[in-house]
């Protein structure tokens, strides 16, 4: 059997990230999945992999290609993060929490890991570490309209309501300002 050359594999993994970002998921799939039977250890190709499972909410697949991932490089914060995601959407806090503290000692600044970490220390129902989270999120960037919003639902339900009302203020603020750009490109 005669192995595909460099340049046939480069240009299959280019397809399947094209594929990918377009959208295209089951072509994407389709293209993984063949780079894997060619080269099990891609490990790009197990992480998309594992995000595609993940678009088609097929989680159980989706969480075996991420611990595939760790598995060969456990360094990943990306991947730490997007295998937290996938353990709170099964429900399963307590490890999703773990998995995103993982991605966030990797990368300090990982916004997104700090946002998923506050969304899920509320829905454990730790408010007081939740509220940390998501300011530590705006801290980091200040225009995050998702991360006003989640905090103020987070400060509300912890009964800081004037905090609350501050944020919903900001949010807004932030949206009206958003929304005069897209005007302006028109």
């Amino acid at each position: 059997m005669k192995l595909p050359t460099d340049d046939f594999l480069k240009n299959e993994i280019n397809q399947m990230l094209e594929n990918y970002k377009n959208g295209k998921f089951d072509i994407s799939l389709n293209l993984a999945l063949s780079i894997l039977k060619k080269n099990p250890k891609h490990n790009l190709t197990i992480k998309i992999l594992g995000s595609i499972y993940e678009q088609q909410d097929k989680l159980d697949e989706s969480l075996k290609m991420y611990q595939k991932s760790l598995a060969l490089d456990n360094n990943d914060p990306e991947v730490h993060n997007n295998l937290g995601l996938v353990l709170q959407k099964q429900g399963r806090l307590q490890e999703a929490m773990l998995s995103l503290k993982k991605a966030i000692t990797l990368k300090p600044d990982f916004i997104i890991a700090i946002y998923n970490l506050g969304n899920t220390l509320k829905e454990i129902g730790n408010l007081e570490d939740a509220e940390i989270n998501l300011k530590r999120c705006i801290e980091l960037k200040p225009n995050f309209i998702e991360a006003y919003i989640n905090l103020a639902n987070t400060q509300s339900e912890n009964n800081h309501f004037k905090d609350a009302e501050r944020s919903l203020k900001k949010c807004i603020e932030l949206k009206q300002k958003d929304m005069i750009k897209k005007i302006k490109r028109l």
